[in-house]
């Protein structure tokens, strides 16, 4: 078949058109088919906490989840905060409307816009989600959808919902109006004993202002070893590292292209472009499932049917991530980022504009405390964005001396070091009998020691609080 051809041409456009037609108009049936079923009182995917779906499709009341959101209202009415019943409920085992559930839920980071996934067994009750359900008229027995409300059996008498609202908003007042604080390395910062993310934490009363591994302050504390660290002096350590000292912009300057990495990009891509073909012809049977009169009210079909959709949704948005990483690595865009971004620091850059820089250049931060009988000492590596490269760096708990312990590189950096490197490989080889050829010979890994200290003074610490 010629594809040049007009009337070929044709054909494929209207055959298009066609599909595009079919796959709106199925589209808009099932939308119609979900808005008839929830108007007449009938649930929709996931209900809500203390509900479950009867055999008939409508809302019915879950006992002994019901009990549990009872004592969630009780409580708020009765001074609780929402944070304080959430550690209540976790100290009680109270299972959460997942931990029943298998699969995983993602999580978008607010700072690095990178997505986590996260088991939905291992998930816990947390203050905002308590918040969300005081809040949710749903339990007065008023369920919205669009610019309906539709009646369902209530859990929490009227009266007392508006009770326990109205109460919930002079907590807040009374609250006072919350700090609000401002942290460079937030999304950034990893604990290297157990994972966790470190995150800034400031608590004026205390006169504590450090960053601390999650895992170790969390409800299902999982950590005893690191310790926090001065955020001050974090901050104005990674500062001075990336944008006042010069050494490091020359030296990443210096490397060469890394060949492999475009090419296991690509691989990575095409595996995510099957999974989306996938997942689209999922998605196509599913529709075309539900549109079969006696099949449009199984609640198992609709579940596949909107996770399919959250699956393509994710990834697409894999997918994207890839082709740009694929245009950064086969454009040495790395190294332009890294020039554009350190020409762009000035002492006086504001918050906003700093941390935008700083998350530019760092992929990740590793933090490593060692304890010691008579106090300890941290190592820090330093994972650069866009680069095969690492460095790491040591300083006591006061943390104002840091020591550049070890400069990593996978290959050679310059063509001289190359040099070097082949020569040396070559007399190995002969010494031991080898006859190989060096044609894709990158040079030694090497880790270099003692690179440099980097000494912070007291009355020169950054500070954005």
């Amino acid at each position: 078949m010629n594809i040049e051809d007009p009337l070929t041409k044709l054909v494929s456009g209207v055959v298009s058109l066609t599909n595009q037609m079919f796959a709106s108009v199925t589209g808009q049936k099932v939308k119609l088919a979900f808005n008839a079923r929830a108007l007449q009182g009938k649930t929709h995917g996931m209900v809500a906490y203390g509900y479950e779906t009867d055999e008939k499709g409508f809302y019915a009341i879950n006992g002994n989840e019901a009990k549990i959101v009872k004592g969630i209202y009780e409580s708020s009415f009765a001074g609780n905060g929402c944070y304080t019943i959430a550690k209540m409920l976790n100290k009680e085992g109270v299972p959460t409307k997942y931990n029943n559930l298998s699969g995983t839920l993602k999580r978008k980071d607010k700072y690095t816009h990178s997505v986590r996934t996260f088991n939905k067994e291992d998930v816990i009750w947390r203050g905002n989600v308590i918040h969300d359900m005081i809040v949710n008229p749903i339990y007065k027995g008023c369920r919205k959808w669009n610019d309906e409300i539709i009646r369902i059996p209530a859990i929490i008498e009227e009266e007392l919902w508006e009770k326990v609202n109205k109460n919930l908003q002079v907590n807040k007042k009374h609250a006072g109006k919350r700090d609000e604080y401002q942290y460079l390395l937030n999304g950034l910062i990893y604990c290297a004993n157990c994972g966790s993310e470190y995150r800034g934490k400031i608590n004026k009363a205390a006169k504590d202002s450090v960053y601390r591994c999650k895992g170790k302050f969390s409800l299902t504390s999982k950590c005893s070893v690191n310790k926090g660290i001065n955020i001050a002096k974090i901050e104005t350590f990674i500062i001075t590292h990336l944008f006042l000292n010069k050494e490091l912009e020359q030296h990443l300057l210096a490397l060469p292209p890394n060949p492999e990495e475009p090419n296991q990009l690509k691989k990575n891509l095409e595996k995510v472009q099957s999974q989306i073909s996938g997942v689209e012809r999922r998605i196509s049977n599913l529709r075309n499932a539900l549109m079969d009169k006696e099949l449009s009210d199984d609640k198992d079909l609709i579940q596949e049917y909107k996770l399919a959709k959250s699956k393509r949704v994710s990834l697409s948005a894999e997918a994207d991530l890839l082709q740009n990483q694929i245009f950064e690595s086969e454009n040495e865009f790395s190294k332009k980022r890294l020039k554009n971004s350190i020409g762009e620091y000035k002492l006086t850059s504001n918050f906003d504009t700093t941390k935008k820089l700083i998350h530019s250049l760092i992929e990740r931060i590793n933090i490593k405390y060692i304890r010691k009988e008579k106090g300890g000492y941290f190592i820090i590596e330093i994972k650069y964005r866009g680069f095969v490269e690492n460095s790491i760096f040591m300083t006591d708990l006061k943390a104002m001396e840091w020591t550049w312990l070890n400069h990593y590189r996978s290959g050679a950096i310059t063509k001289n070091d190359l040099k070097d490197d082949t020569e040396a490989m070559k007399y190995l080889m002969n010494k031991q009998g080898v006859n190989l050829t060096l044609n894709n010979f990158t040079g030694f890994e090497t880790a270099e020691v003692g690179l440099g200290n980097i000494n912070l003074k007291s009355d020169e610490l950054i500070s954005f609080n």
